[in-house]
């Protein structure tokens, strides 16, 4: 039944329930979210950005990623910005959420709406999409198959490698297809671009339209000068047990391997775990310190006071936490992807992801770590390497678009 034949608060109850479902169960269901959009002439055009989910104390390195290129798109085409979510955020969350986005892209909270995509009803032809996530694209694309969105005013923020998230599902299945979607493909990374050329038949992955990840340099600058030398090793975990691909189970068996190396050597040292809360686990003699989900500034300042950084990603997209390690004057170590990592910087340790790998790395890193005598300062030459600046990719994006 079309939301338009029920009463408002019937409306409502199904609104909700489509966007629970929407947001965190079936991407089938997902799909649904812009059924009911028409074309108007009479709607106002937008930069729509389209998202699983906004909170406003949840606008990290990917969703940042996303609204920079949102608000990219708006000062290029005078357009404002209207963010759909494929939940139903309640009225404080929409006022949250848009004061934090208008915070990130300083621009005035009246520049930004935040909607549900299950109430949206009317788009306008010169409307410019972004889809962000994989069920976004899912839902634009057959938004495309009914006729009121335009496949080349889409544009798709690829930042990983999605159907590993979900290994042999029908989420990968359709995470798959959104990459043969005949979208505008904004790719995050040189690694992930060189990955989905290789290894998807995805179509549209072009060189130019590659960007490299946008690091807070203004924070990032702050770390490094607040660095100083430490008699103890201060390792750091990015720990995320909920996320597979941050290899929280990998980590902790590096770390339990690395400890008898470390005092084999007789080097001493500090564990800390950033990133989300678990329960503290022992590295040799010691316990874990948990400081688990910390505030934007608040993971700088952690950032700075750390000097080696155990950071997973086991899939192709670099990860925004040993990127900032290193800028900031740090060693990460991580694992490789198919050779995607390792070279680019001497301060970043890619080393296979098998625990003893892992744990010989982190030997190896600590070592450097104590003979050195001064910390290095802020470095981020190595990002060269990843792609080219934002704003050159969206030339090469947008090109030929009206």
């Amino acid at each position: 039944m079309p939301l338009s034949t029920l009463g408002d608060r019937a409306r409502l109850h199904v609104v909700r329930h489509r966007a629970a479902t929407g947001a965190q169960g079936s991407p089938l269901v997902a799909g649904q979210a812009l059924a009911n959009l028409t074309q108007r002439a009479a709607a106002v055009p937008a930069v729509v950005l389209l998202v699983p989910t906004v909170r406003a104390d949840a606008v990290f390195a990917g969703l940042r990623t996303a609204f920079e290129v949102a608000g990219s798109i708006g000062r290029r085409t005078g357009l404002p910005l209207r963010v759909l979510t494929l939940d139903a955020p309640s009225r404080p969350a929409r006022a949250a959420a848009r004061r934090r986005v208008s915070s990130v892209l300083c621009v005035p909270e009246s520049d930004v709406e935040v909607h549900s995509a299950w109430e949206q009803t009317h788009t306008h032809r010169a409307d410019v999409w972004i889809a962000t996530y994989f069920s976004t694209a899912h839902a634009l694309d057959r938004a495309c198959d009914r006729g009121t969105v335009d496949r080349d005013r889409v544009v798709y923020l690829v930042q990983d490698h999605e159907p590993a998230f979900f290994p042999a599902s029908t989420e990968s299945v359709i995470a798959a297809h959104t990459y043969r979607c005949g979208f505008r493909l904004l790719v995050n990374s040189e690694p992930l671009r060189r990955f989905l050329v290789d290894h998807t038949d995805a179509q549209g992955i072009e060189q130019d339209r590659t960007f490299r990840p946008a690091l807070d340099v203004t924070e990032l600058h702050r770390a490094a000068r607040a660095r100083v030398s430490s008699p103890v090793v201060r390792i750091g975990f990015y720990a995320r047990p909920e996320k597979p691909r941050n290899g929280f189970a990998l980590g902790r068996a590096a770390l339990q391997l690395a400890g008898p190396l470390l005092a084999a050597d007789g080097i001493p040292y500090t564990v800390t775990t950033i990133g989300a809360s678990h329960r503290a686990f022992a590295v040799g003699s010691s316990q874990t310190a948990v400081a688990g989900r910390l505030a934007w500034t608040d993971a700088f300042t952690a950032t700075s006071e750390i000097d080696v950084l155990l950071s997973l990603q086991l899939t192709p997209h670099p990860s925004h936490p040993p990127l900032d390690a290193v800028a900031s004057g740090g060693i990460a170590v991580t694992n490789d992807v198919g050779g995607s990592r390792a070279g680019l910087s001497p301060r970043l340790r890619a080393s296979g992801a098998a625990p003893t790998e892992l744990a010989a790395a982190l030997r190896d890193a600590a070592r450097v770590s104590m003979t050195t005598s001064a910390p290095t300062g802020f470095d981020d030459t190595f990002l060269r390497r990843l792609g080219r600046p934002l704003e050159a990719a969206l030339d090469a994006t947008l090109r030929g678009l009206s």
